[in-house]
């Protein structure tokens, strides 16, 4: 037995050098009938996900949340972990409201409150809005994008839940 362990490693260390030198001297074409071939995959592209249109479905308003929420931890980050300060949230929503500037320009940012979770009510015009609250300590944050139709938003109180707590789209309110 153990002289036929010792040959069939052998033949392996003899035979696998062989069977590589032959798959490389073949010619490219060669190489390609011998097995499937899988095509690439057809990405979508990131930044196609970000330019949303005016009209926002569940997936456009989700997304304008994260864009917000991605501004409000960046602006914590260089606020010693802070939203906002001895209720000032004009800094929050200034970060807010340049960083989706540019990647949804169509979305209104109204004045930020310190008042806890905004409001569930749609609104009464064409368009989308993200609502931007803190809570009177400034480590909670509640981001919420409404249309006429639909709202989407998270919710992250600290005192509460070190977990960031995401609403679903759902119909919203008059």
């Amino acid at each position: 037995m153990n002289s036929l362990v010792a040959r069939s490693g052998m033949d392996l260390r003899f035979g696998l050098p062989v069977l590589m030198a032959i798959a490389l001297a073949l010619p490219a074409g060669a190489q390609e009938l011998a097995g499937p071939s899988v095509p690439a995959p057809n990405w979508v592209p990131w930044t196609a996900l970000t330019k949303a249109p005016a009209a926002f479905d569940d997936t456009g308003l989700e997304l304008v949340v994260r864009a917000a929420y991605t501004a409000a931890v960046d602006f914590a980050a260089g606020h010693d972990n802070y939203f906002a300060r001895d209720g000032a949230v004009a800094p929050l929503h200034a970060a807010i409201a340049e960083a989706l500037a540019t990647t949804y320009p169509s979305v209104a940012v109204p004045d930020a409150t310190i008042d806890g979770v905004p409001s569930k009510a749609c609104l009464t015009a064409p368009g989308t809005a993200l609502r931007v609250s803190s809570n009177v300590f400034g480590d909670g944050l509640w981001l919420t994008a409404v249309s006429g139709t639909r709202l989407f938003g998270y919710a992250y109180d600290p005192h509460k839940s070190g977990e960031i707590v995401v609403q679903p789209a759902t119909a919203c309110g008059r």
